[in-house]
C-alpha cells in the first residue's frame, strides 16, 4: 500500500507519476518489471482513489504478480530519503558510479535532490553518475525535499577507490646526435631511448622531426619500467644548421662547407714555360754529366 496525494496535474502526468511510484515502491524481489496498462480512478468525498492494471514480468516466471496490490488516497506521505548504486561499488580510479534515487516522496515533479559524492563534488539531479578521479573511501549523502518536508540519507564509506594503473608515459631519454659536425653526405646517426614512465605497456609512432618535418618513423612499444633503442641514420648535402626532434627531445647537428682543393701558396700549376725551362735545365744537367765522364777517361 502507498499512499499518493492527488495533484492538479491532468491524467496523462498522473499515469506517469503513478508510474514512477510502482517503479519506486513495489519491490518484491519476484518482480523483474511492471507495466502500468491503464488507470482508473473513483471519487467518494473528495477522495480519489486509482484502480491500476498492471503488466508483470517475473525474474524466475514463476510469479504471476496476482497478488500484488498498489492504491492512492490524497493523504501526505513523509519523505524518506533512500538511493541505492546501479554500479560496482568498488573499482579502480578513474571509477565511474552510478546512483539511483530510491526515495519514498508523494511527489516526485515538486522534489529536488542533492548529492554529496564525499571527493567535495555535488549534483543536483535526481539520480546522477560520477567519476571518482583519484583512490580512498566515500561517505555519500542524498537530500530530498519538497513541500511536504525534507530527509537526508548517509551511507558511510560507500564507495572505495582504489589507485589503479597509471597509463602509459613514453618519453625520449639521452638523445645523442653523432657526429655533431659533418661532411655534405656523410653519415648521422641520431639515437635515444624510449622510455616508459608509466604503469601500463604503452606504444607509440616515434618520428624523426629535422627543421620541423617529419624524415623517417619508427613504432615502439614498451612495458612499464623499461626502455627500447631507436636509431636513424640521415645524410645532408647542404651546408648549414639542422635540428632533429625525437618526441620532447630536441638535438642538434650542423653539415660544414665542402673544402675545396688547392695547390700550396708558391707553387701553382706548371704553363708550357715552366715545363720548358725544366727541360732545358734537364739538358744542361745531362750534359755537364756527359763533359765529367769524358774528361775522367783521358
Amino acid at each position: 500500500m502507498h499512499r499518493y496525494k492527488r495533484s492538479e496535474r491532468v491524467s496523462e502526468l498522473i499515469r506517469r507519476e503513478i508510474s514512477i511510484i510502482i517503479d519506486q515502491q513495489l519491490r518484491d524481489k519476484r518482480i523483474g518489471m511492471v507495466t502500468v496498462t491503464g488507470v482508473d480512478d473513483d471519487i467518494t468525498d473528495g477522495d480519489i482513489e486509482y484502480t491500476i492494471t498492471l503488466e508483470f514480468t517475473s525474474v524466475d516466471n514463476n510469479y504471476d504478480g496476482k497478488d500484488a496490490e498498489i492504491s492512492a488516497t490524497n493523504e501526505d506521505v513523509p519523505i524518506e530519503a533512500d538511493f541505492t548504486i546501479t554500479s560496482a561499488r568498488m573499482g579502480e580510479a578513474p571509477f565511474i558510479a552510478q546512483f539511483r534515487d530510491a526515495s519514498l516522496h508523494d511527489d516526485v515533479y515538486d522534489s529536488e535532490w542533492w548529492w554529496s559524492f564525499g571527493d567535495g563534488e555535488t549534483s543536483d539531479t535526481r539520480s546522477p553518475s560520477h567519476t571518482y578521479q583519484n583512490e580512498g573511501t566515500y561517505t555519500v549523502t542524498l537530500t530530498v525535499s519538497n513541500e511536504g518536508g525534507d530527509s537526508t540519507e548517509t551511507k558511510v564509506d560507500y564507495v572505495v577507490v582504489d589507485a589503479g594503473l597509471t597509463p602509459a608515459q613514453l618519453e625520449v631519454r639521452n638523445l645523442y646526435v653523432e657526429p655533431q659536425y659533418a661532411k655534405p653526405r656523410q653519415e648521422i646517426r641520431v639515437s635515444a631511448k624510449v622510455y616508459n614512465a608509466g604503469g601500463a605497456w604503452g606504444s607509440a609512432t616515434v618520428n624523426l622531426l629535422i627543421n620541423g618535418e617529419t624524415d623517417q618513423s619508427i613504432e615502439v612499444g614498451v612495458a612499464p619500467g623499461t626502455a627500447q633503442t631507436v636509431s636513424f641514420t640521415v645524410y645532408r648535402t647542404e651546408a648549414r644548421e639542422y635540428q632533429v626532434q625525437l618526441l620532447d627531445a630536441v638535438g642538434t647537428f650542423y653539415v660544414m662547407e665542402e673544402e675545396e682543393q688547392t695547390a700550396p701558396s708558391g707553387y701553382g700549376p706548371l704553363d708550357s714555360g715552366g715545363i720548358i725551362a725544366i727541360v732545358v735545365i734537364g739538358i744542361i744537367l745531362l750534359g755537364g754529366l756527359i763533359v765529367i765522364f769524358l774528361f775522367k777517361r783521358r
